[in-house]
């Protein structure tokens, strides 16, 4: 099963959300979740290095771990390990996708967690990350407002 949606559709960027589901025996099936970023000005896909600033990955890997404990109401003092992840710090992954809010990064199951955690969803509003952002694209324009 394969199906596809509009995320965000606004300041002339679209991001769509591609959802894929299968099942090939087993306990359970797969679903993959991944995300398209465009820039409706100039027709053209915007990645992970398109958004953030070449030396942003200690930064963000911070900033998602510290999210990711907030939301999931782990204590700074117990390891992610012993929380049931499979990493001790959450580095950006390039499946970003993109809101009027800020950008969310998604792990798939099995990415930094086991399966039964489902897809992990750590989003960053955008004045968490505004000094991590390549200054002069439509991301970070977005951000200023």
């Amino acid at each position: 099963m394969v199906s596809m949606s509009v995320v965000y559709n606004s300041n002339y960027l679209l991001c769509v959300e591609y959802l894929k589901y299968a099942y090939s025996g087993g306990a359970h099936g797969i679903t993959n979740i991944a995300y398209d970023i465009i820039n409706l000005n100039e027709g053209v896909p915007l990645s992970y290095s398109n958004i953030f600033k070449e030396d942003s990955k200690d930064s963000l890997t911070v900033i998602l771990t510290q999210k990711l404990r907030k939301d999931y109401s782990i204590p700074d003092d117990v390891l992610l390990k012993d929380a049931g992840f499979f990493v001790d710090n959450i580095e950006p992954n390039h499946n970003v996708y993109i809101n009027g809010n800020g950008i969310g990064f998604l792990y798939n199951s099995y990415e930094i967690a086991p399966y039964s955690t489902g897809q992990t969803n750590v989003f960053l509003e955008f004045n968490k990350i505004a000094g991590l952002l390549k200054e002069g694209t439509p991301v970070s324009m977005m951000s200023d407002r």
